[in-house]
């Protein structure tokens, strides 16, 4: 069972996968996120562990198992025995712009059980990364300052 959300991006894909990649400026343009980074410091990339802090201090690690720039970048993360949570985006060349697919997929054997509940929570937090991310594409694409 996943979560998927395509969106349209007036922006090229090169500039798209940037701002995918950039996970340290990720609180900029989502409120779903207060810190993130990839850990010591190493490049984001396959087998990469990138921790994650949320509004009210909840501290998340993601593994990057796949990475293939500058198309595809899924992270996964295991935050019980037996549950899986996957996180997927996908950035292909539609027209002048890009179609960008964000998708959330529970695993595992208590992941299946859990997922109705699971993708109730996660439902609000992927729009606003989705809302937030299209805006900082499309004005980054127009030349508009960064906040």
């Amino acid at each position: 069972m996943a979560l998927v959300r395509s969106f349209y991006v007036d922006a090229a894909p090169a500039g798209v996968w940037s701002i995918l990649t950039d996970v340290e400026r990720w609180p900029e343009w989502t409120g779903t996120i207060t810190r993130m980074y990839v850990e010591r410091g190493a490049s984001l990339g396959l087998g990469a562990l990138v921790h994650a802090e949320s509004p009210g201090g909840r501290k998340t690690e993601w593994t990057v198992t796949e990475f293939d720039a500058p198309r595809s970048l899924t992270w996964e993360m295991r935050p019980s025995a037996g549950v899986v949570v996957s996180s997927g985006h996908v950035i292909m060349p539609e027209g002048d712009g890009s179609r960008v697919t964000f998708a959330v997929n529970t695993r595992g054997w208590a992941g299946r059980l859990l997922a109705p509940l699971v993708h109730r929570q996660l439902r609000p937090n992927l729009e606003s990364e989705v809302t937030g991310f299209k805006r900082r594409a499309e004005e980054r694409a127009r030349g508009e300052p960064q906040g």
